[in-house]
């Protein structure tokens, strides 16, 4: 239908070129062009259909995914596609509007509650008060294990963007300096909190009601299957906050190095930029590893990627 029409409109054309020519021309000397112009309909016919066709191949296609559907995030079908090594659990947090500190020891955001008084963490680069980002519960059996009942608080320099070259805190390797995570263990008496609303903080305060487990899947080495790339953004939507788990990366593997007590760091925590305060360099991921030791109280580490 669509050569049909090129070469209706193809012939009006001609018809009217002819027209033309035979009026202002004697038969004899307008009869080649005339030739001419019928034998070139194909050949313009074929070349409109050409074009037509790579303009339609070049157009970018806007169709939107379509969703994976939740049988192909069970664990079970996860592991088929990415293999025994390749899934492993994680576990996010069902968050709830944020009670009074001492009310919820495990929240995002808000004012930390410390177990013990401590003075607020500051910057080692800047000198400036660290934001306090979230409390988390460790022990022997829960997902961030630790060999004591405490709790894990991680704070973070958010001078991340300034009007000097180089000047800002970017948290970007394990020694830069502009965070600091540590534990503080529960007490054997009587438990005593205390809230700490001095410095600076995510303005939303969430807490955590409780755990859930989640797969986690690591992309295989080399290029992988259309399937495999699409299972794994599905996964990583639903984890935008969770303990354990692959390493989720922006730019690639940058596992650190062992602990300076030799035991290598393992991943335990990683997060994305979840609130519009929280800033991580712009679509960034955080990253809290630990000595596999557990050997100090202060034996975990946090840096970011960014896209």
């Amino acid at each position: 239908m669509k050569n049909f029409r090129v070469t209706l409109i193809a012939l009006i054309v001609w018809t009217a070129a002819s027209g033309a020519l035979v009026v202002l021309l004697p038969l004899e000397r307008a009869m080649p062009f005339l030739l001419l112009g019928l034998c070139l309909i194909p050949v313009a016919v074929f070349a409109i259909e050409r074009l037509r066709d790579m303009t339609l191949t070049a157009r970018p296609d806007t169709t939107p995914a379509p969703p994976v559907p939740p049988e192909a995030l069970t664990e079970e079908h996860l592991r088929r596609v990415f293999g025994e090594g390749g899934v492993t659990p994680a576990w996010v947090p069902r968050l709830g509007p944020a009670p009074a500190p001492v009310d919820a020891l495990e929240r995002l955001g808000g004012p930390p509650a410390f177990l013990a008084p401590v003075e607020w963490p500051r910057c080692q680069r800047c000198g400036t008060q660290l934001t306090f980002v979230t409390q988390l519960a460790v022990g022997p059996v829960r997902p961030l294990r630790y060999r004591e009942e405490g709790l894990l608080y991680v704070f973070l320099c958010q001078r991340v963007e300034s009007e000097k070259e180089d000047s800002g805190c970017l948290c970007q390797d394990v020694d830069s300096g502009a965070e600091r995570c540590f534990v503080q263990t529960r007490p054997s008496g009587p438990l005593a909190i205390t809230v700490d609303s001095s410095g600076p903080r995510l303005a939303r305060g969430r807490a955590v009601e409780s755990w859930e487990t989640a797969p986690s899947v690591r992309m295989p080495s080399g290029v992988g299957t259309p399937e495999q790339y699409s299972l794994s953004a599905a996964v990583s939507d639903r984890l935008e906050f969770q303990v354990g788990g692959f390493a989720e990366w922006i730019q690639g593997d940058e596992t650190p190095g062992p602990c300076a007590c030799g035991a290598p760091r393992e991943l335990v925590l990683q997060f994305d930029e979840f609130e519009e305060d929280l800033n991580l360099g712009g679509a960034g991921r955080a990253y809290v590893y630990a000595c596999s030791a557990r050997h100090a109280p202060d034996a975990f580490w946090l840096f970011w990627q960014t896209a």
